[in-house]
């Protein structure tokens, strides 16, 4: 496969990526032999936007459609699920033994998923991918309705816990112009109280449907 890093720096140079993001977005943390092994991939390994390159596109899509019903990152997903990071030594062969070894991961997954459960799904992602995480579920909207030449996936919002924490943050986004303006303690505030309340009440629901409705005596 070709080395896309140098045309990957001129790419990047010539979009204007901001700096700064409406959701306080911190780089997730990749030990230094992480990063290598990323950087052999995905176009970075510190900001929310980024492409994926020299992967077999049924990695990819494999990748993707799993990424839908995880909570973990892309990024995190291909290190934990796709490649065995832990037994691997970064040598001239490394690329080429990760994607051997995504590869046959992948192969359990399709069988699984689109042979025995029939979800085609899967195999639609065979395309040029990009990643937009840490986006509003406005902005998700918009992003899927320019659906020309495009087919996007979303993560399932009933997979995410939306009482967790992003570094002390609940998950929704602080937009410039509502921090910049009177409004902003008031926008904190309700969404702080609205996401505090979802928190408290997961948990009790959760209970009260596991008690209803036992898994074991259900039928599908």
């Amino acid at each position: 496969m070709p080395d896309l890093s140098t045309k990957n720096k001129s790419f990047l140079g010539s979009v204007d990526i901001p700096e700064n993001f409406p959701f306080p977005y911190t780089p997730e943390i990749f030990t230094p032999k992480e990063k290598k092994i990323l950087s052999q991939f995905f176009t970075n390994y510190d900001k929310p936007i980024y492409a994926i390159y020299n992967l077999p596109q049924e990695v990819i899509g494999a990748m993707f459609s799993r990424y839908s019903r995880t909570s973990k990152s892309v990024r995190r997903l291909f290190l934990d699920e796709f490649c065995d990071t832990e037994t691997l030594k970064f040598t001239e062969s490394t690329e080429r033994k990760l994607i051997n070894k995504a590869s046959e991961r992948t192969k359990n997954f399709y069988k699984r998923v689109f042979a025995e459960y029939g979800d085609d799904s899967v195999i639609q992602m065979g395309s040029v991918h990009v990643a937009f995480e840490y986006v509003s579920q406005l902005a998700v909207k918009v992003i899927e309705d320019q659906r020309i030449g495009a087919a996007y996936i979303e993560k399932s919002t009933r997979y995410v816990d939306f009482g967790n924490k992003e570094n002390g943050h609940f998950l929704f986004t602080e937009p410039y112009e509502i921090m910049e303006s009177i409004f902003a303690k008031e926008y904190l505030s309700w969404n702080k109280l609205a996401f505090s309340s979802y928190a408290k009440a997961l948990p009790i629901a959760r209970r009260y449907f596991r008690n209803k409705f036992p898994l074991r005596e259900q039928i599908f």
